[in-house]
């Protein structure tokens, strides 16, 4: 069993380089096909949209957006939220992908960390109990990219890494089907209720 007290504890800051996404001074507007980039923001990841494109808005380019692109394999962390949870970025895109400096970028170091396991030390319930009482008294959580720099992993050997990695990846590829499974029966329930009003469909035939 992997006891997360038996390893080096690390500040995260030193497995990964972290930065914040791009400061928006209005609005974000959907530019459509007009937009060079996807916009992933808290909402996108918090409903499950940033591994979908063509559900993001589409945004232009500035100068100095090349810096807050993302990557495949890294890390997306939105800093605020009624829960604060980790998403690995794994997408490949026609269009570049940025984010919004409400949500922390984490790339890791390949000889020092591997990301799929970051991102689940992140979702363990013990990042998230610390995450907790650094919010008390607050209902909607927040953290600091100074606090994600400083959050200590207990960190195994780049190969132990690896192999939980390798675990965590199969199950998020298991979680997925079943989401789909789950997404395909809500539209089939939604289509047989609607025939069954429409009178096209007995209830006798169904059950």
């Amino acid at each position: 069993m992997y006891d997360m007290m038996s390893n080096t504890p690390t500040p995260l800051g030193d497995l990964a380089e972290i930065q914040l996404g791009r400061a928006f001074k209005t609005a974000v507007k959907d530019l459509g096909e007009s937009g060079d980039a996807s916009l992933i923001q808290i909402g996108d990841l918090n409903a499950g949209n940033a591994d979908k494109p063509h559900l993001l808005p589409s945004v232009k380019l500035e100068n100095l957006d090349h810096k807050y692109i993302v990557e495949s394999g890294d890390i997306l962390l939105p800093l605020r939220g009624a829960k604060i949870k980790a998403y690995i970025h794994d997408v490949i895109t026609d269009k570049p992908v940025i984010t919004s400096n409400q949500v922390a970028i984490i790339k890791c170091r390949e000889q020092l960390s591997d990301p799929y396991f970051v991102c689940w030390y992140l979702n363990t319930p013990e990042v998230a109990h610390y995450i907790t009482k650094t919010n008390e008294g607050s209902n909607i959580q927040k953290i600091s990219s100074s606090l994600v720099r400083s959050l200590v992993i207990n960190a195994p050997s780049i190969e132990v890494q690896r192999k939980i990695a390798t675990v965590y990846k199969n199950w998020l590829a298991q979680r997925a089907v079943h989401l789909k499974l789950i997404e395909n029966g809500d539209v089939l329930f939604q289509n047989v209720c609607k025939q069954v009003l429409n009178g096209s469909v007995s209830v006798e035939c169904i059950t």
